[in-house]
């Protein structure tokens, strides 16, 4: 008998303790991308689940943390959702300790990852308000995932950014954008520029919480994911909406952006490009501030490189 088949069979019969430590064992061994797959065929994904609800709190943590693994794949996101993940990971997050709600956050993240059914039953089951509740709480642990797992639900989904809206979020991932770390920042961003894709009335919310000078900053000072992020929030933000259009001038955006399209960075660029086409749309003001920071030259040399944009883009990246 191999490590895995030991493994399951331990998580299927053990006691509480060996349960907690195979799912834990699973875990490491399922950050491989080839392992993920074999795990999930191999039958692990069931007493995964059961272990979710019957478990003790290690045990429970540590089931999620490896479904959180398992989940990046694209058919392992339906067979985990298949399962019956979505509701035990859900009262993970109102019940969990810190680490069963961080790994909780993590696993709904990638659940929800371009799979738009999931996207619906993780809001069905209830997902929404521990989340943002989780984001409130002084618990540093997991506030990336929370992050982005709203970030993924968000994308493409109106009525999910409705309902996150309605929910609160804005002022906690506001406050992560501020105090957070450089992942956090840039999960926070990430979140601000789903919710506010072709959403006028989200547009309008986030610019009012305050949201332009943070995404400002994080573009001028962040790593390069987080400048990405907040690169992407101002083009959503700035997308058909005169007036973000013209206070995203106002905070400062243009220069970092221009700064940014003469980077190497591929995705940076291709972003930053966006923004200020989003900027200068019907927007002469714009347009001529846009062309004095010497934008164009960039701009031109990134079209002779055949680099494609798509602005007002949703981004829902997994694990």
């Amino acid at each position: 008998m191999c490590i895995r088949d030991s493994l399951l069979q331990l998580l299927r019969t053990g006691d509480a303790q060996g349960k907690a430590q195979a799912a834990g064992v699973l875990g490491y061994l399922a950050c491989s991308d080839d392992n993920d797959i074999v795990i999930v065929r191999a039958g692990a994904v069931d007493p995964l689940v059961q272990l979710l609800r019957t478990g003790d709190a290690e045990g429970k943590a540590n089931a999620a943390g490896t479904l959180a693994y398992l989940a990046c794949n694209d058919d392992s996101q339906v067979t985990i959702a298949r399962a019956g993940a979505v509701d035990p990971l859900v009262q993970l997050l109102r019940t969990g300790n810190a680490e069963g709600k961080a790994n909780a956050a993590a696993a709904l993240r990638n659940l929800a990852a371009n799979n738009d059914d999931n996207q619906v039953a993780i809001m069905r089951a209830g997902a929404v308000d521990p989340l943002v509740q989780l984001l409130r709480s002084r618990d540093t642990e997991g506030k990336a995932d929370v992050a982005a797992a709203l970030r993924n639900l968000a994308a493409h989904n109106n009525d999910n950014q409705s309902a996150i809206m309605r929910a609160g979020a804005v002022d906690p991932l506001m406050q992560l954008l501020r105090t957070g770390d450089a992942e956090e920042k840039a999960k926070a961003a990430g979140a601000l520029a789903n919710l506010a894709a072709y959403n006028n009335e989200n547009q309008v919310a986030i610019t009012r919480a305050g949201a332009l000078g943070p995404l400002v900053k994080l573009l001028r000072t962040g790593d390069a994911e987080g400048k990405v992020k907040a690169v992407g929030a101002l083009a959503n933000l700035a997308a058909q909406n005169k007036d973000n259009q013209v206070a995203i001038v106002k905070a400062g955006a243009v220069d970092p952006l221009v700064q940014l399209l003469h980077t190497r960075d591929t995705e940076g660029r291709a972003a930053a490009a966006a923004a200020l086409a989003n900027l200068a749309a019907y927007n002469n003001d714009n347009q001529v501030a846009i062309v004095r920071a010497s934008a164009v030259e960039p701009l031109v040399k990134l079209l002779r490189t055949c680099l494609l944009y798509t602005s007002d883009a949703a981004d829902d990246t997994p694990c």
